[in-house]
């Protein structure tokens, strides 16, 4: 039989998974499946399972939230593995993107499917994630709403945490180079995505995102200067502008911050701690997540088949 390594987090959401568990794992072994299970606690993570993974295993499953996603790509990336995810928590904003959607049962079939497809990932400084590097006034929200909290009332628990941090709006001087380019500017709220989703929300830009460009979606919020400033930033935000006023928006496969005192930063809905200068890059390719979309899977095999002369 084939073997697969099954890594899930118990309290993920409501509970979803552990209450499933036993079903979750008969599907895989109908699929053909020698399944080892590992549960994630706060001492063991994703991340310190899979670096001790030994060899043999033809596919891994995660179960979870985005912050267990994250913490799965932080031991897997660079392998050759394919990664199947079932998303379990709240907002589950790159199971989005990935088309991961539909009943438990056909998100374990969607894990252990042939729709495989190369994702890029960033590194900020020594450490990867895969969707989203943010920081500012809201990019705490994820992280400051509890666990209880988001099992309650899901999104909702992202848009009551960032309204009361709204309140306190402070704002950042800093230095910005990507690419030739130097800004010096103060902003509120900055965020590099490789999603279409973040905290529940569909990205404005979503038709532009690819998740194997090598580049990634860089959004900076300028500094307010009033209600009326404020919003400007929600149309910006909403409405695509080819020029927004209130925003510095790029692509780029290379960023770095300097700020004169450290600044907090989340990585994929985690705490990525605080730093005075943070620096981000993509690596192309460096993840094989299965996705839900075959008519995708297709394009990108067919992409694939080109780049390397295979006709």
């Amino acid at each position: 039989m084939k073997k697969l390594l099954f890594i899930y987090n118990p309290v993920s959401g409501k509970q979803l998974i552990q209450r499933h568990r036993e079903d979750i794992l008969r599907q895989m072994y109908q699929a053909g499946y020698e399944v080892d299970v590992r549960v994630t606690t706060e001492q063991e993570n994703a991340d310190q399972i899979l670096r001790e993974m030994p060899d043999g295993y033809e596919r891994v499953v995660v179960g979870g939230g985005d912050g267990t996603l994250h913490n799965a790509v932080q031991g897997i990336c660079g392998r050759q593995i394919p990664l199947g995810y079932i998303p379990a928590g709240s907002t589950n904003d790159f199971g989005h993107s990935l088309g991961i959607q539909g009943t438990l049962s056909q998100l374990v079939d969607i894990a252990l499917s042939d729709c495989i497809m190369d994702c890029d990932v960033g590194r900020m400084n020594d450490r990867h994630f895969l969707y989203v590097a943010c920081f500012g006034t809201l990019s705490d929200v994820s992280y400051n709403a509890s666990q209880e909290m988001k099992n309650k009332i899901g999104h909702a628990a992202y848009v009551v945490e960032g309204l009361r941090t709204f309140q306190g709006l402070e704002t950042i001087p800093m230095v910005v180079t990507l690419d030739d380019q130097i800004v010096a500017e103060e902003f509120c709220y900055g965020m590099i995505t490789n999603s279409k989703y973040v905290a529940g929300v569909r990205m404005n830009y979503a038709k532009d995102v690819s998740l194997n460009d090598g580049k990634f979606e860089v959004i900076l919020i300028r500094k307010p200067h009033g209600p009326v400033d404020i919003g400007k930033v929600a149309r910006d935000m909403i409405v695509p502008q080819e020029d927004p006023e209130m925003l510095l928006k790029v692509q780029t496969s290379h960023i770095h911050f300097h700020t004169e005192t450290p600044i907090a930063w989340d990585l994929d809905g985690e705490y990525g701690g605080r730093y005075r200068d943070v620096d981000i890059s993509v690596e192309q390719n460096a993840l094989r997540i299965i996705h839900g979309d075959k008519e995708e899977s297709q394009l990108v095999k067919l992409a694939d088949m080109i780049s390397r002369s295979q006709f």
